[in-house]
């Protein structure tokens, strides 16, 4: 299942804080949490700044293509008596962290376990 946790996007600068619910399922499931960090080449495709989400997804879906780097991190295993916030920050720390190493230029494409991957064309 993938999560937006933070219930938006942002333009790069910042992760926003992540919602409590699904790491709250995740704890009760016993399931890990994989964190995923998404960095638009065009920030402009971020959806922010209180911006309606269907107008956003017509601009976003429009488009021939839209650029991406994801970063997958290692999955995060519920720690005995954490608190759904408590992972919750815990992701947010890692995303931000994987958010910043993918601040350099997007350079291409480069399909390695656990580095960046560009998504180009849609399908």
């Amino acid at each position: 299942m993938l999560n937006f946790a933070e219930g938006m996007t942002t333009r790069g600068e910042r992760v926003a804080p992540l919602f409590r619910g699904s790491f709250g399922i995740a704890q009760r499931l016993g399931i890990p949490v994989v964190p995923v960090a998404i960095r638009y080449r065009d920030p402009a495709m971020a959806w922010c700044n209180g911006r309606m989400f269907l107008p956003h997804y017509l601009h976003v879906a429009g488009r021939p293509h839209v650029e991406v780097a994801l970063q997958f991190g290692a999955p995060m295993h519920p720690r005995t008596g954490e608190s759904p916030e408590a992972m919750a920050a815990r992701a947010r720390g890692v995303i931000a962290r994987m958010v910043q190493r993918l601040a350099s230029p997007l350079l291409g494409a480069a399909v390695v376990a656990n580095a960046p991957v560009l998504v180009g064309e849609r399908a």
